[in-house]
């Protein structure tokens, strides 16, 4: 009896749950539905790719479905899962032409679904905004209409037209991606029906075998830069072999490799670098970014991988690369230096050159100048260039109307800008050995002070007299060159600023100070140096002014200085740090300064041999460890009538001034010179980076 009236019971409940389904089922499916599509534009914007709810459809022939499948990829929609509302919902989602439709006109992607005939694909982009494959939307919405019973029929667009429904349930998704249900309500007013509904088939997972990636293609960049045409310039220079299609250039500091993949199963990709040098783990380097993820491009997955030699990279050393691509399968593919699309590298020695010609135009060019640009823009003129420390900015002083101003860009001339829009009265621009900091006067004003003097005469009679002395005094500012910021840090200097070598930023200058009593303004020295950023001129003591003292840039604590003879002393340049004293060269006639080469190892200077001729001489003063050597200076052209040498940083070559062209030599064969500006009317100035 007991189980006869559980029986029943159970039966009674049984049927009362798949009425209750019945009539709540396409509010509960529309709802289910909605927050399907919400967590699909969820899905695209956690992925960074697209993602689409796919209905079947039969080939476009049946609009009913209770289904989808849900696909994400870039170049192909992989089937992510299955979802079926068959054991839940007595209910089917319609998709078609309701009054009012028009076709999506977004562009779907070609080939993303493997079976797109078959489906129809609500696509989410990774922003969360949404398009269709061509779906019929009312008012640039897509109405997904969940129902219990519809009939339709053709409506000569490719869709169906719906004719009855009942119980319909509208999931409203407009183009920003959101989502709504509007319950009990159709797009447009239909009468009902009782039609049973004729469903396209269930989707079906399907598993193919995983194809390798190939490699289509490896771009080692820059070959050239486009902004000048013909050179690529920035921090180390390397050279790449075997000769690119673009040809033979000298590619400068940090080059980028750009690679290309494709892959039948649509990825995603991940690409992998390494790199070996031709000495061991000499010169060996890290990459920017040595492995990582392919973007899918144009059709295409790629990836830019960074690359440059280490700080203090040995030149001549060879560099060779592996590529590898794979795919979430495991599936690799690799290529390396020599196979085709992968060259090899060759560090070289860092270094540039920057020449301003006679006509106060600015060119630049790899350290072997055989390649002049000019980075001058048209009705304009640059002069005096000059590196910073690093070499990767150069600066000039550019003309603009009556005032002159100071330009920054980097060391290939792109990226050109006014450093600081400088006060109309600024002075002359001095800058500290290093380059980082420039000083300027400006802002002239006139300083007045008043003091009292009394006298007394023999007869005890006191005269009182008021003096008004007066000073030109100036504002005087530091300007961080990188920044451009400037600072004052005094506005009573009286004269300009000197910058002292031997001290890292530390400076003389004079100030005007006011005292009560004669001579009323006292002009006083001062020492100090920079402290912090924003710089602090922190006072400090220096020892006496050193005029004609060269420090080396690299060892500060040593300099040469040049000691004139007379009738019982030859002549001198000596070498010394204080404590040290060592003879460089006896008996010379010193015209001009000596100049070190960047690295600090080696110094070039020139004897007068009179009637306006010239001896150009080298010495390797210090090795590596910057022991005193000892070595003799080499006289690499005598008697020949030359200026301005100066040598590239690491000592192999001297750059000078001949006439009003420039010259390049080699500095221990001293083989014939080479001439660098034939395509200039003539030198004024030249830079080289350290």
């Amino acid at each position: 009896m007991t189980c006869a009236l559980l029986a029943i019971f159970v039966g009674v409940t049984t049927l009362s749950l798949r009425q209750s389904i019945h009539q709540a089922g396409p509010q509960g499916m529309a709802h289910a539905l909605a927050a399907d599509l919400r967590s699909a534009r969820a899905e695209a914007q956690r992925r960074g790719c697209l993602v689409a709810v796919c209905l079947p459809c039969d080939d476009g022939a049946t609009p009913v479905s209770r289904n989808f499948t849900l696909r994400s990829g870039e170049q192909i929609g992989d089937a992510l899962r299955i979802r079926s509302f068959d054991r839940d919902f007595e209910a089917g989602i319609f998709v078609g032409s309701w009054p009012g439709a028009t076709p999506d006109p977004t562009p779907g992607p070609s080939g993303w679904s493997p079976v797109s005939d078959q489906e129809y694909l609500v696509y989410f982009r990774p922003d969360g905004t949404m398009f269709t494959s061509g779906l019929p939307l009312v008012d640039g919405r897509l109405p997904l209409v969940v129902a219990t019973n519809v009939t339709y029929r053709a409506a000569g667009d490719g869709f169906f037209a719906p004719q009855a429904i009942a119980t319909p349930q509208t999931v409203w998704v407009d183009g920003s991606g959101a989502v709504e249900v509007l319950e009990n309500q159709a797009p447009a007013t239909l009468p009902t029906t009782a039609a049973p509904l004729k469903l396209a088939a269930a989707p079906k997972a399907t598993t193919l075998a995983s194809k390798s990636p190939s490699i289509s293609d490896i771009k080692f960049l820059p070959s050239n830069n486009p902004a000048l045409s013909s050179v690529g310039l920035s921090q180390t220079y390397i050279e790449i072999h075997p000769e690119q299609k673009e040809g033979d250039d000298l590619e400068y500091g940090l080059a980028t490799m750009v690679l290309e993949a494709l892959d039948e199963d649509g990825g995603p990709l991940f690409f992998e670098v390494q790199s070996s040098a031709s000495a061991g783990d000499r010169g060996r380097f890290t990459v920017f970014q040595d492995e990582g993820r392919m973007s899918f491009i144009d059709g295409k997955w790629k990836a830019s991988v960074s690359w440059r030699p280490p700080p203090g990279a040995d030149a001549d050393t060879e560099y060779e690369f592996e590529v590898a691509v794979k795919d979430k399968d495991g599936n690799r593919v690799a290529t390396t230096s020599g196979a085709g699309l992968l060259p090899s590298v060759t560090a070289l020695v860092p270094s540039r050159l920057a020449v301003e010609s006679s006509n106060n135009l600015v060119y630049v060019g790899n350290i072997d100048g055989g390649d002049l640009v000019r980075i001058t823009p048209l009705s304009q003129h640059d002069q005096d260039p000059f590196f910073s420390p690093d070499g990767t900015k150069l600066y000039t002083f550019n003309s603009v109307g009556s005032d002159t101003v100071l330009v920054q860009q980097n060391g290939d001339g792109t990226n050109r800008r006014v450093v600081n829009p400088l006060p109309v009265s600024v002075g002359s621009i001095r800058f500290d050995p290093l380059f980082m900091y420039g000083s300027f006067i400006h802002s002239q004003r006139v300083l007045v002070h008043s003091y009292t003097i009394q006298t007394t005469d023999s007869d005890g009679n006191t005269t009182t007299e008021t003096v008004t002395v007066t000073q030109n005094v100036n504002s005087l500012a530091i300007l961080h060159l990188s920044s451009g910021k400037s600072w004052d840090i005094s506005d009573v200097a009286v004269g300009n600023l000197t910058w002292d070598s031997l001290t890292r930023f530390g400076f003389r200058f004079s100030e005007a100070e006011t005292v009560d009593g004669p001579p009323g303004i006292e002009v006083k020295g001062r020492t100090a140096h920079l402290v912090g950023f924003p710089p602090t001129a922190e006072s400090i003591s220096l020892p006496p002014e050193t005029p004609g003292y060269v420090y080396n840039l690299k060892e500060p604590t040593w300099w040469v200085r040049y000691a004139p003879g007379d009738a019982y002393t030859p002549s001198k340049l000596l070498l010394e740090n204080g404590t040290q004293s060592h003879t460089l060269r006896t008996n010379l006639n010193l015209s001009g300064s000596p100049a070190w080469s960047g690295d600090g190892q080696w110094l070039t200077y020139l004897h007068d041999a009179g009637a306006g001729r010239y001896d150009l001489l080298v010495q390797r003063v210090f090795n590596g460890s910057f022991s005193y050597t000892g070595s003799a200076a080499d006289v690499i052209l005598d008697d020949v009538p030359i200026s301005s040498p100066k040598l590239s940083p690491d000592g192999k070559y001297v750059f000078f001034l001949r006439g009003d062209h420039l010259f390049r030599i080699e500095a221990k064969t001293g083989a014939t010179a080479v001439k660098l500006s034939g395509s200039l009317p003539g030198v004024k100035s030249f830079a080289l980076s350290r």
